[in-house]
């Protein structure tokens, strides 16, 4: 089982965005498994789904793997 979290943060409090997401059935295993394949390149990604579904957690996993990992992450809402 993996789990993506967001960084501690007081806004996150009242919010209704997701602040973890788990993968361990075998379709988010292979969404991660997709993410891994697809971080280390230049594309561009778009993420798309409801409130509160983990977009932004996706996009930090996304950018926690790929070689931007050392510079700032901006969301985007």
């Amino acid at each position: 089982m993996q789990l993506l979290t967001l960084p501690p943060s007081p806004a996150l409090a009242t919010s209704i965005r997701a602040t973890a997401q788990v993968f361990e059935d075998p379709k988010s295993r292979a969404l991660l498994a997709h993410l891994e394949k697809i971080a280390p390149s230049q594309a561009s990604v778009l993420i798309i789904g409801e409130t509160g579904t983990g977009k932004e957690l996706v996009a930090r996993h996304i950018h926690n793997l790929s070689a931007r990992r050392n510079r700032p992450f901006v969301a985007v809402n």
